[in-house]
């Protein structure tokens, strides 16, 4: 692979675009989609990974003064690939998650403007304020949403839940990781693991407000929320740089299982099934690709 190549895999966190790209294939088939819709799904599950791609660039290319500092390695710090040259492929890329929900329906290419509005809100005026972490869940959410957007539930109030679990999902990961470069503080990261856990511990409730009769789900719900306890506290417990980094890149890919466990809760494991496997490329990238 070529430097150049690498270094914009680096810049667009290669890995986590299968993370969105999951986010939209589960809203979708928790919001009853079906096969005959499946090329719209497809083609917002690319729209998704141009998205995050484009914002995660767009984050490089405002954080560069500030990388330069803190993470010297990072594509544009190295000087691997030049700030204006990131800056247009955020700009194709974002321009791209647009058009491509656009073609879809008018409903997805409004998601995807407010999407991006929301990207752009959050590195270029947000990023630095208390705010910021809520904006990025936004992000993640409307996400969520976007993939919901073909289906026939989208109107029915009990779909729109996972969207605002996601939101506190993201939004906790976000506070979590915040000063992830200098290790965080043992506050903080107590909060960020408690409403990552509770986001997940909210899928609990889509057996008691009857959108689910198949409680098998809740096995997969209970470990994850295990799994992102202990390493959570255990960064709390120690916050040294290595132990937050670790946690913070457990909890991106656990969106995946999030999103799988959704659709369990009302398609069953098989179909769910489908969701999961886009953990396993975003495992392998991530052993060659930042995540973070």
């Amino acid at each position: 692979m070529s430097g150049r190549l690498r270094a914009r895999f680096e810049l667009v966190r290669l890995p986590n675009t299968f993370t969105a790209a999951a986010d939209v294939v589960a809203g979708f088939l928790y919001a009853g989609g079906g096969i005959g819709a499946w090329a719209s799904a497809a083609v917002l599950a690319v729209a998704s990974a141009c998205l995050y791609g484009g914002g995660a660039a767009l984050n490089d290319v405002c954080d560069a003064t500030r990388d330069a500092v803190d993470r010297p390695a990072r594509p544009i710090p190295s000087g691997r690939i030049a700030r204006s040259t990131a800056l247009r492929l955020s700009i194709a890329l974002l321009g791209l998650g647009i058009a491509f929900p656009a073609a879809v329906s008018v409903r997805a290419g409004a998601i995807a403007l407010a999407l991006v509005v929301s990207i752009v809100l959050y590195n270029v005026v947000f990023k630095t304020l208390p705010v910021a972490p809520a904006f990025m869940g936004a992000c993640r959410a409307l996400n969520l949403l976007l993939g919901m957007s073909p289906a026939p539930r989208l109107d029915a109030g009990w779909t729109l839940l996972p969207v605002v679990l996601m939101w506190l999902y993201v939004t906790s990961l976000t506070f979590f990781a915040r000063r992830e470069a200098a290790g965080g503080r043992r506050r903080d990261l107590a909060v960020g693991t408690l409403g990552v856990c509770g986001a997940v511990s909210g899928l609990t409730t889509l057996a008691a407000i009857g959108a689910t009769s198949d409680n098998t789900y809740l096995a997969p719900v209970v470990a994850l929320v295990v799994l992102l306890g202990i390493h959570g506290f255990k960064a709390a417990g120690d916050p040294q740089p290595t132990h937050v980094q670790r946690a913070v890149k457990l909890f991106v890919l656990c969106l995946v299982a999030f999103d799988a466990s959704l659709v369990w809760a009302v398609r069953g494991p098989v179909v769910a099934a489908i969701v999961a496997s886009f953990l396993l490329p975003a495992i392998v990238l991530a052993r060659r690709f930042r995540v973070t």
